[in-house]
C-alpha cells in the first residue's frame, strides 16, 4: 500500500511539474509574441519614418534644383545682347554641373539644329530627345504647364539619371529646351 501512495504521490508531483512546465511554456511563448508584435510595429513606425524623410529630402531637393534649372533657362533666354554662343552656354552650365550635387549633364536643345550641345560633352544626347515625335510630346507636355521629367534611363554606363525638359521661350520666340540630368544616387543621401 506504501508503494501504491508513493506512485500517487510521484505520479501526482510529475502531473503538478508538467502541468507548471506547460503553464510556464505557454506565458512565455505568449510574452515572446507580444514582445515580436510590438518590434515589429516599431520596425514598421520606423520604416514608414524613413520612407517620410526620405520622400521630403527627395522633394526639397528637386524643388531647390528644378527652381535653380528653371532661372537658368530664363536667364538663358532673356538675354539682353542674345548671346547664345556655346561658349556662354559652357559657362553656365559647368557653374550648375559644378556648384550643385545631383546635377549630371546640362542639355541645350535647340530648335534651329538638329543636334544640341552638352556639358560635360563626354556624354551624348539621347536620340530620343531628337525625335521628332518625342519633340512633339515636350511640346504638349510644356503647352499645358507640365514639368517633363524622365523615366530613369543609363546617362553613361554605371550612372542612372533622369531628366527634366524645361522650354526656354522670349516673350512669343520658343528657343528650344534646356534638358537637365539629374543622377539618381544623389537625389537621396540617408543619414544614419
Amino acid at each position: 500500500m506504501r508503494k501504491k501512495v508513493m506512485i500517487t504521490q510521484s505520479m501526482k508531483n510529475w502531473m503538478i511539474s508538467t502541468a507548471l512546465f506547460l503553464a510556464m511554456a505557454s506565458l512565455t511563448f505568449f510574452a515572446w509574441r507580444q514582445q515580436v508584435e510590438y518590434q515589429h510595429s516599431l520596425l514598421s513606425r520606423h520604416t514608414e519614418d524613413v520612407c517620410a524623410q526620405a520622400s521630403r529630402r527627395l522633394e526639397v531637393f528637386m524643388e531647390s534644383h528644378l527652381r535653380v534649372a528653371n532661372i537658368f533657362a530664363r536667364r538663358w533666354s532673356t538675354h539682353e545682347s542674345r548671346d547664345f554662343s556655346r561658349q556662354r552656354f559652357e559657362r553656365f552650365a559647368l557653374v550648375l554641373i559644378e556648384e550643385l550635387p545631383g546635377f549630371h549633364a546640362v542639355r541645350l536643345i535647340q530648335t534651329s539644329q538638329d543636334h544640341g550641345w552638352v556639358i560635360p560633352r563626354s556624354i551624348q544626347i539621347p536620340k530620343s530627345l531628337l525625335d521628332p515625335e518625342h519633340r512633339q510630346a515636350l511640346e504638349e507636355a510644356l503647352q499645358n504647364g507640365l514639368i517633363v521629367l524622365s523615366a530613369p534611363f543609363e546617362a553613361d554606363p554605371g550612372n542612372a539619371s533622369i531628366y527634366v525638359a524645361l522650354p526656354l521661350q522670349r516673350e512669343e520666340e520658343f528657343l528650344g529646351y534646356l534638358v537637365v540630368d539629374f543622377l539618381l544616387e544623389t537625389l537621396v543621401i540617408l543619414r544614419t
